[in-house]
């Protein structure tokens, strides 16, 4: 039936509760025919409002006199005949139209056919007809508005369900999906309607099988619910992806199966809450046991010490600096082991490439002065999630576990990483960031003496094990390739993203870092308003305060505003230089907000440009990553 508006509501509740003597408009453009229409109608028991011989006329009359159904000619007078006139007042007021004709060209009839009336009366008209025809019509018409209403309802509440719904004929065409479909695809209802469901929402499973194929086939056998394998994936319109759940269920009409119906959740967020708390979880079993083995070593320490003072005490010190460098050696294991547990909480982004750099100098220091320490870092690494100082307990552990592998004071390790590459890696990551510790012996020089032993002492594998713990917490794995000599390779392989921004999104962490120098106050709120959400504001009153910062921040700074019009030149000019000399892919950005200058820019404006930069660049590394 034609559709109508939703001003029309207050008519079809009005006619879901008719009145005993339904009211009666007649278009009749011949006054003897209409006459005796309205005397049938009286003495039938209905209430006749008028009768009318041109559109514009029956218009004015509904409005105001408010029928409940129309008695139209087909032919009347006027511009606008009987059949317009008839699709105008279903689709504007809502009310049924039953025709009146006597003849017509099949054109005509074809026209007045597409209006779906509500009925039809030849002329000429039997009197017995009348009354049937116009109380069926009224029926019909209260049932298309409870079925209107009931579509509208229908229709809301699917609207706003959370999951997202695609309701398909048994070939798997779409005919609906709601808005949440709309926003987990990126497909619009109007673009995805009439196109496959193949095409609109392609599902992978874990192992980056299509599964949607399948899944179609196994709900159009007759089986009742399809659920869709745990891990699998949808791709979006754009070609991004998003874990789902959801099932598939036919419905039936009779024996005849009639739409499919495709829910879908996105669980993204759930995924990241599950691995966030898998990572606590066991993060904290590790800590627990890592405490338990260190107060055991403390305490058999302990001991040691003592005994090192009885034979202090006694004379006889032969072995007691042995003893005493041992015992130290060992309470520093059991401290690491004790540090294992600090830091656990919300994962944040690394740089791993900057991290490896500004950790070098430290890394050698465990190295000892006799083990060299060589690092090569790809460029194009990418970003990873680390809790806490794990990231940096990871790095130490791993040269410890190689220098212990030297089984000698002397030799290289070759500390690197890069991006992996793998295709078929044990995770279920699409990238890792590989890296790997290589020791290389070489031949001893003298005996070794109490260095020697003092290694020996250290417990083995430990710094491994560590390794491993702080790897799987981390949804990483671990290789080690070991020649049965002194040579070996250690690797472990985290997960990683391209950009920072997209790692940030995994860690629920701030997009963008951005340091503001000197900028007015409105300034500084109109920004926090508009980019709050996703970017960080650091806040520097001058150049020589964002120095500071920039040194104490240890994440990455995307971008320095500087009010010039605050500072003098060489000031500013002195700082642009020493912060690019630690951080060279920073940008800059000069604003001057003093009302004399050539072109002030406005809180707005700048809120503008600033988006060009940020977004400019992140767009840039991911191209470049890519």
């Amino acid at each position: 039936m034609p559709s109508t508006m939703p001003d029309q509501e207050h008519r079809e509740i009005k006619i879901a509760n008719a009145p005993p003597t339904p009211r009666v408009l007649i278009v009749e453009d011949e006054a003897i025919i209409a006459k005796d229409i309205e005397k049938q109608l009286t003495k039938e028991g209905f209430t006749v409002t008028g009768g009318v011989q041109t559109a514009a006329e029956a218009f004015t009359r509904i409005e105001r006199d408010n029928p409940d159904v129309v008695l139209m000619d087909i032919t009347i007078k006027g511009p606008m005949d009987g059949v317009k006139a008839a699709a105008t007042i279903q689709n504007r007021y809502g009310l049924p139209v039953i025709y009146l004709t006597a003849h017509a060209d099949d054109q005509t009839l074809e026209r007045a056919r597409m209006t779906e009336p509500y009925g039809y009366i030849l002329k000429p008209f039997a009197a017995a007809h009348l009354k049937p025809t116009i109380i069926m019509a009224l029926h019909k018409h209260q049932m298309d508005c409870e079925l209107r209403n009931n579509r509208r309802i229908l229709s809301a509440i699917l609207q706003g369900m959370p999951d997202a719904l695609f309701v398909c004929d048994t070939s798997g065409v779409i005919t609906f999906l709601n808005r949440a479909a709309e926003s987990m695809t990126g497909w619009k209802s109007q673009e995805a309607k009439g196109k496959n469901f193949l095409d609109i929402a392609p599902l992978l499973d874990s192992h980056g099988q299509t599964v949607s194929a399948r899944l179609l086939h196994r709900a159009l056998s007759k089986e009742p619910l399809v659920r869709i394998p745990p891990e699998s994936i949808l791709i979006t319109k754009s070609g991004s992806r998003v874990e789902i759940s959801g099932q598939l269920a036919i419905t039936n009409t009779g024996r005849q199966q009639s739409a499919l119906f495709v829910t879908l959740q996105d669980v993204t967020t759930q995924r990241r809450e599950e691995m966030r708390l898998r990572q606590e979880q066991q993060g904290l079993a590790v800590g627990e046991l890592a405490q338990g083995l260190a107060r055991e070593y403390i305490g058999l320490f302990d001991l040691i010490d003592d005994a090192a003072e009885t034979v202090a005490r006694s004379g006889d010190s032969s072995d007691v600096d042995l003893i005493r460098r041992a015992s130290r050696t060992g309470a520093g294991m059991a401290v690491r082991l004790l540090e294992l547990k600090e830091g656990l909480g919300a994962a944040h982004v690394v740089n791993v490439k900057q991290r490896l750099a500004s950790s070098k100098v430290l890394l050698q220091r465990f190295c000892g002065a006799d083990i060299r320490l060589e690092m090569s870092v790809a460029a194009n690494l990418g970003y990873i999630l680390s809790t806490g100082n794990h990231f940096e307990q990871l790095l130490v552990n791993l040269v410890l576990e190689g220098r212990q592998r030297l089984n000698t004071s002397r030799g290289t390790l070759h500390l690197g990483a890069d991006d992996s590459g793998m295709t078929s890696a044990p995770g279920r990551f699409d990238s890792y960031v590989r890296i790997f510790v290589q020791a290389e012996a070489l031949p001893e020089e003298s005996d070794g003496g109490n260095e020697q032993l003092l290694f020996g002492t250290e417990l083995p594998e430990l710094g491994l094990t560590i390794v491993r713990a702080i790897v799987a917490s981390s949804q990483g794995f671990t290789r080690v390739s070991d020649t049965g000599d002194s040579d070996c390779v250690i690797e472990v392989f985290l997960p990683s993203w391209k950009s920072r921004s997209v790692a940030a999104a995994a860690a629920q962490e701030y997009c963008h870092v951005v340091l503001l120098v000197g900028l007015p106050h409105e300034s500084i709120e109109a920004l926090n308003r508009s980019l709050g959400s996703s970017t960080l504001f650091l806040l520097a009153n001058d150049p020589e305060e964002a120095l500071c910062i920039s040194e104490l921040y240890e994440g990455d700074i995307d971008l320095v505003i500087v009010d010039n019009a605050q500072f003098p030149a060489e000031s500013t000019d002195r700082a642009e230089e020493q912060l690019r000399r630690h951080r060279e892919s920073v940008s800059f950005f000069w604003n001057d907000s003093t009302p004399s200058a050539a072109s002030p820019i406005d809180p707005i404006s700048l809120e503008k440009r600033i988006k060009e930069l940020l977004y400019g660049k992140a767009k840039a590394a991911i191209s470049s990553a890519s």
